[in-house]
């Protein structure tokens, strides 16, 4: 087998012949943020390191504070979302494709999402079980209790205070299961002029970050991993989707140059904008900062340089697995990060975050790509099979 051909056994099964690499860019950037977080996060509360940027120049900080904020990878997928999922029914309300059966929506991602996440909890936890991970944390009857709750994408509202005992990544996947299962209600929005339904998106976004500011004393602590503190993110997506399908399909006149400082702001903004803590006074920074996001994911589809730059083989193989990789990464860490830890390089901070970073990284990808292959892969095809025998 040749490279070529190994890396096109990994290409995402898609429901259209067209094929955009570069959205599996994107996932590549989502989600390769989040796993550095975690690793950093994991490296720093093992090795009793509480302000690892103290005393470090400023180079290192602000590499140090990428790291830290690698969780906001997690608000990219949740924009890339929101445009993927309205983007068929932009173009049937605006453009007159064909029409969306709610049917074949609903049926085609219970067949891509929910085995190989049923599979990937249910392993996670029979581990936790026969390890004794959770003793003295649960009892056997609470155990079970959070699996079956996790399993059912309930475990935020029925135990909101705490995050999801098998991962703590599971909340966002609830959350992403929440918007879809109302997403085609509000995709109706679609409907009305350019005008009129771009006003009531951004409106939605100001209405839901008010409410969100309004409960943020008494409820924050309990809906914070919820929808209800992440519709703004999803509206953003939408917002990209009406103006990617009512777009001009030709480059802006901008020199190259120029689109590149534009996108390098972008992504600047997007990993740097101080976000927390949350008042009263960032209430515009909040509608502004999903708008960035959506902003830089506008360049990246419609700049043929930027696109280029994320349709690149190896990064859009590593995108295209993205769902295996996030169901996974945080469990792989935590078990193989307790031997890794006991390597003499941690002894240099650097150097040991360094080596963490390659060792759990190189494990991560591996053990995830081999169940992307065997899982993840299968029931992405058969739920792009199943949809198009229905059509």
């Amino acid at each position: 087998m040749t490279l070529s051909t190994f890396f096109a056994s990994f290409k995402r099964k898609t429901l259209h012949s067209h094929y955009m690499a570069e959205i599996d860019g994107i996932r590549f950037l989502a989600i390769v943020l989040v796993i550095l977080f975690h690793i950093y996060g994991y490296y720093n509360q093992k090795m009793g390191i509480a302000n690892p940027q103290n005393g470090q120049p400023i180079y290192a900080r602000w590499l140090l504070q990428l790291f830290e904020n690698g969780d906001r990878g997690v608000y990219l997928f949740f924009v890339l979302s929101g445009f993927m999922v309205s983007l068929p029914f932009a173009k049937h309300y605006i453009s007159g494709e064909n029409k969306v059966h709610l049917k074949q929506y609903y049926k085609r991602r219970f067949i891509r999402i929910e085995p190989p996440y049923l599979i990937a909890v249910s392993g996670i936890f029979l581990v936790q079980l026969a390890t004794h991970v959770l003793d003295g944390r649960y009892a056997i009857v609470e155990q079970w209790q959070h699996y079956f709750a996790s399993l059912g994408y309930m475990h935020g509202f029925l135990y909101p205070r705490i995050p999801p005992m098998v991962s703590v990544v599971l909340w966002s996947l609830e959350v992403e299961i929440q918007f879809y299962l109302i997403a085609p209600f509000l995709f109706q929005v679609f409907r009305l002029s350019a005008y009129y339904r771009r006003l009531l998106i951004i409106l939605l976004m100001f209405f839901f970050i008010a409410v969100q500011y309004a409960t943020n004393h008494h409820w924050h602590g309990i809906l914070r991993l919820s929808l209800h503190y992440n519709w703004q993110y999803f509206l953003a997506g939408m917002l990209l989707a009406d103006f990617y399908t009512t777009r001009n399909p030709v480059d802006r006149p901008y020199p190259t140059w120029a689109t590149v400082v534009e996108f390098i702001a972008l992504l600047l903004l997007t990993c740097y904008t101080p976000l927390k803590p949350l008042y009263y006074g960032r209430i515009l920074l909040s509608i502004a900062y999903p708008l960035v996001i959506a902003g830089l994911y506008y360049l990246i589809l419609t700049q043929s340089c930027i696109k280029e730059i994320f349709s690149y083989r190896i990064i859009t193989t590593i995108g295209g697995m993205c769902y295996s990789l996030y169901l996974l990464h945080y469990t792989l860490i935590a078990v193989v990060g307790q031997y890794t830890l006991a390597l003499p390089f941690n002894r240099f901070y650097w150097v040991g975050l360094g080596v963490e970073i390659v060792l759990l990284g190189g494990v991560i990808l591996v053990v995830c790509g081999i169940y992307y292959k065997a899982v993840e892969q299968v029931f992405m095809k058969l739920s792009a099979g199943a949809n198009h025998r229905s059509e």
